[in-house]
């Protein structure tokens, strides 16, 4: 499946101004994106509830923490024994 360009947090942000009462016609039309686009992500991010999916990206992001600590820490530790 391909990448969206746009993020979880930009769709979600998307969903929130069309339940503060933005016409779907305006969302779509502001950020690009068609109105069978827009009815997907809500179809598919109204089942998840915000807490579902900001821990969701909190392990993503400590995914990455992760992966950045045991590279830099490779590093130093080739760099003593040279």
């Amino acid at each position: 499946m391909a990448k969206s360009r746009f993020s979880e947090n930009e769709i979600l942000s998307l969903l929130k101004d069309y339940e503060s009462g933005k016409s779907i016609i305006d969302i779509c039309k502001d950020s690009g994106i068609s109105m069978p686009t827009f009815y997907i992500w809500k179809r598919k991010y109204s089942s998840q509830s915000h807490i579902e999916t900001r821990i969701k990206l909190l392990e993503q992001e400590n995914f990455h923490l992760k992966q950045m600590y045991a590279e830099l820490s490779l590093n130093c530790w080739e760099d003593q024994n040279r």
